[in-house]
């Protein structure tokens, strides 16, 4: 739900997002992207306060705070590389490495698609909760999820954050949030240019809350 944009800046449905929230509470912030890795180790040792995205990373059990509401959800998409022929049959699995969403038995074709016989290689996954993350290392980390939280409800209630803002991107995003900074809550332009320059990284944007 985010990616780098022309100016080499994460950009993105939950930067947006972040923007609505973090200005109502007059937090200065900044958005960064790192590897996944790095990211996981950086909240957990509290180099970075906030995360937006998946909150099952093994990095964040006891190091982190966890919203109890679903800001959106990641819907997995997969695409085949090159001219790869269309699936008219079974059979034309086989030997093949697949990737399949968990709870479908894709009209009985998932029994095909687990015989070992097959020699099917498959990777199951399901789509996945969004939440609010805070390091417990960040100054109120108890409070600053709080207020995350409830602001975010609010703006959601006013209609200032879309009702049905589960996006169908491929990515998720998080940031820094220890102090409060007057009017300075944007650091950078966060506008949202789609097609333009858009850079697909491994990577996850994380939002740095910096002092004023």
């Amino acid at each position: 739900m985010t990616f780098t944009n022309a100016e080499d800046k994460p950009d993105g449905i939950l930067i947006a997002m972040a923007d609505k929230v973090l200005s109502r509470l007059d937090y200065g912030w900044e958005a960064h992207s790192y590897p996944a890795k790095r990211l996981a180790k950086s909240m957990a040792n509290g180099q970075i306060d906030l995360w937006i995205g998946l909150s099952t990373l093994p990095e964040f059990e006891g190091t982190t705070y966890v919203s109890k509401t679903i800001v959106t959800k990641l819907f997995l998409n997969a695409y085949t590389i090159g001219n790869n022929p269309p699936i008219h049959s079974s059979a034309d699995l086989f030997n093949k490495t697949i990737i399949i969403l968990r709870g479908y038995s894709y009209g009985g074709w998932i029994t095909i698609i687990k015989e070992p016989a097959n020699r099917i290689d498959f990777i199951e996954v399901s789509d996945l909760d969004v939440h609010f993350v805070v390091s417990k290392k960040s100054q109120n980390a108890e409070k600053l999820l709080d207020q995350l939280e409830n602001t975010y409800l609010v703006l959601k209630a006013k209609g200032e954050i879309p009702a049905d803002s589960h996006g169908r991107e491929e990515s998720s995003f998080g940031g820094q949030c220890p102090h409060r900074s007057g009017n300075h809550a944007k650091n950078f332009d966060h506008s949202y240019r789609p097609g333009k320059g858009i850079d697909l990284q491994r990577k996850n944007s994380s939002l740095l809350l910096v002092p004023s």
